[in-house]
């Protein structure tokens, strides 16, 4: 599926919930993070689960461990889900590169990658597919001279309560890796990210947005650029996407 020249994005926002699940059949689906649980209360499977926090992979084996997901929805994962993820996380070159987990280098290298990782992609998905990485900072620029590896971005500076600056997650790290993966792509469709007026579906939070706010508002022209350099339009089904303007 790596050919697929039309893909679609769901994310853990509130507009999820509203999404016609008969549409995944029509297209290359990539779920992201707890989405996943909404994919299990309705039954249906995308073609990618993917994730960034080794963390956020736990609750997905929890929730298989005490019965929250259906035998039956387990079992067509194995056989419809594939992994899709940086190639180094659960590597000390995650650490390397400013990542953190809140368990430690040593659980992230030992446990998670040597253990979890491993467990996920051959007894509970449909394998895995990972995608080299380069890290920036406030930029893209990589892609532009490699553009087989990820352009995955962190940002230098802090908020306005002085704290580091999250990046937001869909413009950092979810668009370039499938700008990077899928490569022949021409056509993103979204729902489910940007949806900050809303909490999300899996945790009724808004935790991060005004620092997501923030860290898009750095990127959006370079995304823009980004977007055209490939020749791949994007759509947002939510039509009050806070990243609306990158139509």
């Amino acid at each position: 599926m790596r050919t697929s020249k039309r893909v679609l994005l769901l994310g853990p926002g509130e507009s999820s919930s509203r999404f016609n699940t008969g549409d995944l059949e029509k297209i290359t689906t990539i779920s992201f993070s707890g989405n996943i649980d909404w994919l299990a209360e309705n039954n249906v499977h995308t073609d990618y689960w993917t994730f960034f926090d080794p963390n956020s992979t736990l609750y997905v084996l929890n929730n298989i461990e005490n019965g929250k997901y259906s035998k039956e929805w387990i079992n067509k994962l194995k056989e419809n889900t594939t992994l899709l993820c940086n190639k180094f996380i659960g590597t000390d070159d995650f650490y390397d590169n400013g990542f953190t987990t809140s368990r430690g280098s040593q659980w992230n290298r030992e446990v998670f990658g040597e253990q979890i990782l491993p467990k996920l992609s051959n007894d509970i998905f449909a394998g895995v597919e990972r995608v080299d990485q380069q890290v920036n900072q406030n930029t893209y620029d990589s892609y532009y001279e490699d553009p087989s590896k990820c352009p995955l971005v962190v940002h230098t500076g802090f908020d306005p309560q002085g704290r580091k600056l999250n990046t937001d997650k869909f413009i950092c790290f979810i668009l370039p890796l499938v700008l990077t993966h899928f490569t022949e792509l021409r056509e993103i469709y979204s729902v489910g990210f940007g949806d900050y007026d809303d909490v999300r579906i899996n945790t009724g939070t808004k935790e991060g947005y005004e620092s997501f706010k923030i860290s898009y508002n750095m990127m959006k022209e370079k995304t823009k650029d980004l977007l055209k350099h490939r020749g791949v339009s994007i759509k947002f089904i939510n039509k009050d996407s806070y990243f609306k303007e990158l139509e």
